[in-house]
């Protein structure tokens, strides 16, 4: 486990995922990714690498996001204004349902924003970014501005991170959390 990460799980059986900086030939940034290297989940249990420090709610996230494995589930996303495992905001790509998502999760309900039909080869690196500025949100999949919607849900910063869902091992590279800071 990477230092300053936190795993933990929303919907889990209290079996959070197996997470590791490993050597990886092909990684966007050089050799070596962050991977999600094994999980026993399923059904609606959320895998989160939560990072243990705070960011400003302004901000913008973005990771270089592999598919590695999953049958029941693939692909994964970024959070962030995450108060814990059960309130955040989340992005994700999955390419078993050909689709780019933007979601709350509010005492550990998820609740769709918008979605997006998204066709992207998951034999390749692809790249989650979102910007949130006050209540607006803006997500975007390998420079593509996909999604764009409103919610007031969480107004105060709080803590960025990765998640997958269930089976879904995926590799992640380049994230990176930005934010301007005020004068």
């Amino acid at each position: 486990m990477p230092k300053g990460w936190i795993a933990a799980e929303t919907h889990g059986a209290g079996k959070p995922a197996t997470w590791r900086v490993e050597a990886l030939e092909g990684a966007p940034a050089g050799k070596r990714v962050l991977r999600l290297a094994e999980t026993k989940n399923s059904g609606s249990t959320f895998n989160l690498l939560l990072t243990e420090a705070s960011y400003p709610a302004d901000l913008d996230v973005e990771v270089k996001i592999h598919p590695d494995s999953g049958k029941e589930d693939q692909g994964g996303g970024v959070v962030w204004r995450a108060k814990g495992a059960d309130d955040y905001y989340l992005a994700r790509w999955n390419p078993l349902e050909s689709n780019y998502r933007v979601y709350k999760v509010e005492a550990g309900k998820r609740t769709m924003l918008k979605s997006a039909n998204v066709e992207a080869d998951p034999s390749k690196w692809h790249e989650v970014k979102i910007e949130m500025k006050g209540k607006h949100i803006e997500c975007f999949l390998d420079d593509v501005k996909r999604l764009e919607c409103d919610d007031e849900t969480f107004r105060e910063g709080g803590k960025a991170g990765l998640w997958t869902k269930a089976d879904a091992a995926s590799s992640f590279d380049q994230f990176e959390v930005s934010w301007t800071r005020k004068k």
